[in-house]
């Protein structure tokens, strides 16, 4: 629209190109405001793939517009010639997509791709033209539309809601560059019809006749969806895609088509056809992604080549699986259980098997320059089909812009109502602070005394320089009650209240953060305060219903009441949750043995090990389960394995002393006590193990004190055990037995108050 002149600019030397709006159609209120449209939109972009816009004004009267001068030809002229070929097709295709690409992230949608408005330099270089009807975020040129047909071509290339005068975004773009792409390829225009009409109805309706080469044929179809949830959501997505092809043929693609059968031939054939079809429908019946229920999150893979970025994969994958966990209706597996998969093989079998779950999310982080790029698949494990896919990118640090997007293209391909920017709250846009949160959260999932310190700095580091920032608060509050359970670790009092400061701050900027409300309720239960920690962790389920460790802690809970129907039952939820995490599975044993069912606890305590061979706590329950069998080798053997990580190491040896008293070895029962004795005060040492291993020997005087000094301190580890069969004739004791109705009393009391 508009005049082109050659031009020299004196000032530099160069040569330019001058559009003007003639006289007669500066006039025309419609085309100057189009005019005016090109030099906005044009004028915010910067691409190699866009034209270049060096000055806008007017001159006595006359809008012009200078810009970067071109020699070549369109790619329409250039299609006069035929069709152009595949290696050529792909080249320019990928210069479009990411010309695309960067006008979209701008917030420019062109609405008129087209050949005409695609020009080739004469050195291979491609440009997009025309931005006069381009949509602009943020602008009143928002409401501007296209008028069907106005613009020569217009109507080949227009996407569906186009048709439709509904409202578009950059997937508009996208379908109108498949419509380009495959005139490239086949040397005509895929829904072109002999009126505009019956071309529009074309868009909405028809299906063009498919491409022969299948790596082209599968993005034209994409881009070429009539519903635009089902393409390629982003251009950056797209030129991902196209820079992927490496086998490009010889010769030109063609429309696939076959040639005449007899009609005995064609009825046969025809019959086998639809019985083929039945069959697989029948014995393959594949959920579609509405049908999607179960997901879980696979670690994304680091090919980046940086092991310093290990955490940024992991990271971006954790708060993945975080924000997917408010989808409604649908089962997100933990991240305990998902990252046991982590740089393992992909083998959708045995996922579907350990898992049961529909669906896997998968990923691969790369960098590109100082961008992390990021792609990510939803893939059906029963037939491994993709389900969705898309490709993301950004500067690294802006991980939870990056998850936001991931997580709202996931929810809405799954049909969900559902908008993931009511989870940002508790996030931040300062990066800096979102690198260390990650790093924080890497961390304090290593479980180590030193991860965990180097993880409550990296989440003082993302609060100093995001005061605001809910989530780093809570994993503050996670590093410091996790800390408490290490032997190490003296100042447990005050560590519990630095937890508390940090969750209330968290729950503060973010007050439906459900991570928070079960950290307040992990904290409350420390502190035996059993009432208000069921509370809070039934909030956090409310809030998050995928949220395994709120039910795990909740059945707790229940194991401190005695209630182990209910324990159970919350440990199956826990499980079906985190079905790989030994814990999990380990309290699930306990919560089986001292409710008497030997053989669940057995079955239960056997599958924590074969998940977590090394896992400590697993070890210890499995002892317990061996000792209560009489089956005093293996039992001595798991609890020796069980000494072996610091932070449960007291547990073992109590265990140890017990079972010496048992078998008779007393003088072996007696060192331990004094070792653990000794360490009282230098270390943490849990009275109730000092307890446990008293009942070893016989002395139950003593065993009952350390057990009431315990209770006294309101000590976590006592609060979990003290009921437990483990303490063998000790529970048979009547001062044990009034202490064990005290508590009750005190239980009951706390329920009674409001």
């Amino acid at each position: 629209m508009g005049e082109v002149y050659r031009a020299r600019d004196p000032r530099i030397g160069r040569e330019v190109a001058i559009k003007i709006l003639p006289g007669y159609w500066s006039r025309d209120a419609e085309r100057l405001r189009r005019f005016e449209q090109e030099a906005r939109a044009a004028g915010t972009l910067n691409h190699p793939a866009l034209l270049t816009i060096y000055d806008v004004g007017e001159q006595d009267g006359t809008p012009y517009l200078v810009s970067e001068l071109l020699e070549g030809e369109t790619l329409r002229t250039r299609l006069r010639a035929g069709a152009v070929s595949p290696r050529r097709v792909i080249d320019h295709a990928i210069q479009i997509a990411h010309g695309l690409a960067a006008a979209h992230e701008k917030g420019v949608v062109h609405r008129d791709i087209k050949p005409e408005n695609i020009f080739i330099t004469k050195d291979g270089r491609v440009k997009i033209l025309d931005f006069g009807l381009a949509k602009l975020q943020g602008t009143s040129s928002d409401n501007a539309s296209t008028e069907p047909g106005a613009v020569m071509g217009t109507a080949g290339y227009m996407s569906p809601e186009q048709v439709r005068g509904e409202e578009v975004d950059q997937r508009s773009d996208i379908f109108s560059f498949g419509a380009v792409l495959y005139e490239c390829l086949l040397g005509k225009a895929p829904f072109k019809r002999d009126s505009s009409i019956e071309t529009m109805n074309a868009i909405l309706t028809d299906d063009p006749p498919a491409i022969t080469y299948p790596p082209l044929a599968r993005v034209v179809s994409r881009c070429l969806e009539k519903h635009r949830e089902a393409r390629y959501q982003s251009a950056a997505d797209l030129a991902f895609h196209l820079e992927e092809i490496t086998e490009i043929p010889t010769s030109a693609p063609h429309a696939a088509r076959g040639g005449r059968m007899s009609r005995p031939i064609l009825a046969v054939m025809l019959v086998i056809v639809v019985a083929v079809i039945a069959a697989i429908l029948f014995l393959n019946r594949r959920p579609t992604a509405a049908s999607i229920h179960s997901i879980a999150v696979l670690p994304f893979e680091n090919a980046t080549g940086r092991g310093d970025l290990e955490y940024v994969s992991d990271g971006f994958s954790e708060e993945l699986i975080d924000k997917l966990s408010e989808l409604p209706g649908v089962r997100i597996i933990a991240r305990t259980t998902a990252f046991t998969f982590k740089n393992k093989p992909l083998n959708l079998r045995t996922i579907a098997h350990d898992l049961d779950v529909d669906a896997v999310v998968v990923g691969k982080l790369t960098m590109r320059d100082n961008r992390a790029v990021l792609q990510a698949d939803l893939v059906d494990v029963k037939t491994g089909s993709e389900l969705w896919g898309a490709r993301y990118d950004d500067v690294l640090g802006s991980g939870f812009r990056m998850q936001d997007r991931v997580a709202g293209d996931i929810g809405r391909r799954l049909g969900a109502h559902w908008n993931v920017e009511t989870t940002r709250e508790a996030s931040t846009r300062n990066r800096p602070a979102y690198d260390e949160y990650l790093r924080g959260r890497y961390d304090l999932n290593q479980r180590t005394y030193a991860s965990l310190e180097s993880a409550a700095g990296h989440f003082r580091n993302a609060i100093k320089l995001d005061p605001d920032f809910a989530a780093a608060y809570a994993g503050l509050a996670d590093t410091y009650l996790t800390l408490t359970g290490n032997q190490t670790v003296t100042n447990r009092e005050e560590m519990e209240r630095s937890a508390s400061d940090a969750i209330e701050k968290a729950l503060a900027l973010a007050p439906d953060l459900a991570e928070a409300h079960a950290s307040r309720g992990s904290l409350e239960q420390h502190r035996w305060n059993l009432r208000d920690a069921d509370a809070e962790f039934r909030r956090a389920i409310a809030i998050n219903p995928n949220l395994a460790t709120a039910r795990h802690w909740l059945s707790n809970d229940y194991r401190a009441r005695g209630d182990y129907q209910n324990a159970r039952r919350q440990s199956q939820d826990a499980r079906r949750l985190d079905p790989l995490s030994p814990m999990v599975w380990s309290v699930g044993a306990m919560d089986a043995f001292d409710s008497g069912d030997d053989d669940a606890a057995r079955a239960e305590a056997a599958e924590a090990l074969a998940i977590a061979p090394g896992f400590s706590f697993a070890k210890f329950v499995g002892g317990v389960v061996a000792m209560d069998s009489r089956d005093f080798v293996q039992a001595e053997n798991l609890f020796r394995q069980s000494t072996e990580k610091p932070i449960l190491a007291y547990l073992g040896e109590a265990a140890l002393a017990n079972l010496y008293g048992r078998t008779g070895r007393i003088d072996a029962a007696n060192a331990i006590i004094e070792r653990l004795q000794h360490s009282q005060g230098k270390q943490y040492v849990s009275p109730v193990l000092l307890s446990y291993a008293y009942a070893g020997v016989g002395k139950n005087t003593e065993a009952i004190e350390w057990l009431k000094r315990g209770v006294d301190q309101r000590d976590l580890i006592t609060g979990f055990l003290f009921r437990s069969r483990m303490l063998g004739d000790l529970t048979k004791d009547s001062r044990y037995q009034a202490l064990i109705r005290s508590i009750d009393a005190q239980f009951r009391q706390q329920e009674s108050h409001p």
